[in-house]
């Protein structure tokens, strides 16, 4: 058998590649025969807690533990591979050791599905800057890729293999293809975000040198051009009012709609808010204080009277739950949504983001406000995402009208 004379492994903290002063990359070190071998573990550490001498974080919060609980994992995974190599009789490097560790093939046999959920891996591992809602569409992405393989009979590809003719065969396999949850091909902007995704991943790999050219180089992702569909002031109190033909389920869905008519929120923000996270005042207003799952940021949103009507609504669901909405899967809610507009005789397309286009305009820009001030109210970053809401409405041209002739009179 062939044994190793000196053989370590060390986790240690990099601070020339720190994210912040109390975010800083964790790396393992494994020597072998003097000779060592580094790779970073995406994972990050306060240094303030970081045991140097143990390679752990001290007196680790939730979080922390799971970080010690991977490395403990890690190290574990190292050395047995290293007895594994040694056993079959095989030199030991601590390249060796680490690559096998990491899991890595050679460049030509990586395949796209296999790098695909990398990235994903990847992604989730770094949940404190990506969010949520980026690793599910990562997923999505890799799920509708499975789909179009197959259509083409095909398990997995190679990367080296994946060319522009599938990127155009995808695009057309997405377009194309009935989705049963949809009865009906998905829509141009939803294939894009799809593509986008699909090309930030094979970006990463020519960044990590396993393809030499990404096939989307010279593809076009093309967008369409879309009315944002909100409710008039008319329409929303008549969807408030509507008895739905006693029908639950469709009740339930649009006491939610209203709900986020009146305070902004995204169908994902709307759905897991807990009543933990609903606040009052001294002045007995209620606040949704709350953190976004698409951005990650915080939003504080005074309670208007209309939205404290659906929260006091369901007083006993959230007793029972610990969350204010009784709502079902984005899919459902937009199936009932349509069946309420077909009830309601209300034309174009309903979906729960149109809640949050009527609150912006409707609820907030028609009753004069401004529009930092709803920049703030619907957590954006910057003004610049909240101008798309800037429509000029006939509401608004007619204010405007009335407020000249008054002066004019």
């Amino acid at each position: 058998m062939n044994f190793v004379r000196a053989f370590s492994v060390k986790f240690f903290l990099y601070p020339r590649r720190k994210k912040a002063p109390d975010k800083v990359p964790i790396y393992m070190r494994v020597t072998v025969n003097r000779k060592k071998c580094e790779v970073f573990l995406a994972e990050y550490a306060d240094p303030v807690k970081w045991d140097d001498s143990k390679g752990r974080i001290k007196n680790p919060n939730r979080l922390e533990a799971h970080v010690n609980n991977k490395l403990l994992d890690v190290e574990s995974k190292v050395v047995s591979r290293k007895y594994e190599l040694e056993r079959a009789n095989k030199p030991v490097t601590a390249k060796d050791v680490v690559q096998i560790f990491k899991g890595r093939k050679k460049a030509e046999d990586i395949t796209l599905l296999a790098f695909a959920q990398q990235v994903i891996l990847e992604k989730e591992a770094n949940r404190q800057e990506i969010t949520y809602p980026v690793v599910y569409h990562y997923k999505q992405m890799k799920n509708k890729l499975e789909l179009y393989l197959k259509s083409i009979k095909s398990q997995d590809i190679l990367l080296r293999d994946f060319k522009r003719l599938h990127v155009a065969g995808f695009e057309h396999f997405m377009l194309t293809s009935i989705v049963e949850t949809l009865n009906q091909p998905l829509r141009r902007n939803t294939v894009s975000k799809h593509l986008t995704k699909l090309r930030a991943t094979l970006n990463r790999a020519v960044v990590a040198e396993i393809i030499l050219v990404n096939p989307f180089q010279g593809f076009r992702i093309k967008l369409e051009k879309t009315q944002r569909r909100f409710l008039s002031k008319v329409e929303l109190e008549l969807l408030s009012k509507h008895p739905l033909s006693g029908n639950e389920a469709l009740i339930r869905v649009r006491d939610a709609f209203v709900f986020s008519c009146y305070t902004g929120l995204r169908y994902g923000d709307a759905r897991h808010l807990k009543a933990s996270s609903v606040k009052e005042d001294s002045d007995g207003r209620l606040w949704i204080m709350t953190t976004q799952l698409k951005t990650g940021d915080p939003v504080e949103i005074p309670m208007l009277s209309k939205a404290r009507e659906v929260y006091d609504k369901y007083a006993t669901y959230r007793a029972q739950t610990g969350y204010v909405l009784n709502m079902p899967s984005n899919q459902k809610v937009n199936r009932h949504l349509t069946e309420i507009a077909r009830l309601l005789d209300l034309p174009g397309k309903l979906t729960h983001h149109s809640a949050r286009h009527t609150f912006s305009i409707t609820v907030m820009l028609e009753n004069g406000i401004d529009l930092k001030v709803l920049s703030r109210m619907l957590g954006h970053s910057s003004l610049s995402s909240t101008q798309v809401y800037g429509k000029i409405t006939r509401t608004l041209l007619s204010a405007v009208a009335k407020k000249v002739d008054s002066e004019e009179g």
